[in-house]
C-alpha cells in the first residue's frame, strides 16, 4: 500500500461558485461534486506525474479554489505565485 501511495495522491479541492464555472468552461476534464448553491469539490486520486499540471490548472482558477490536501500542492502553488512575481519584479524596471 505505501507503493501505491507513491505513485498517486489524494485531492482534496474545494471549489467556490466561480471555480465550478472555470471549470465548467474549460477543457479541462475534472471530475466534481456539485454543491446546491454552485461551489464544488473535487475529490480524486491523481498520478505523481500529474501534481504539476494540477498546480497550474489550480493555479488558473486561483482564490476559488482552496487545497485540503495534499499539503504540498499548496507549496506548489506558492512557489508558482512567487515564480510570477519575480518575473513582474525584474520586468518592471
Amino acid at each position: 500500500m505505501e507503493i501505491v501511495q507513491l505513485l498517486k495522491n489524494l485531492v482534496n479541492v474545494l471549489l467556490t461558485k466561480e471555480g465550478v464555472s472555470k471549470i465548467k468552461d474549460s477543457s479541462w476534464n475534472l471530475d466534481m461534486e456539485l454543491n446546491e448553491d454552485g461551489s464544488g469539490i473535487i475529490s480524486t486520486f491523481i498520478k505523481v506525474e500529474d501534481i504539476d499540471c494540477y498546480a497550474s490548472i489550480l493555479f488558473f482558477i486561483g482564490n476559488n479554489a482552496k487545497v485540503i490536501e495534499p499539503k504540498f500542492l499548496n507549496k506548489l502553488l506558492y512557489d508558482k505565485a512567487n515564480e510570477l512575481r519575480y518575473f513582474y519584479e525584474e520586468n518592471m524596471v
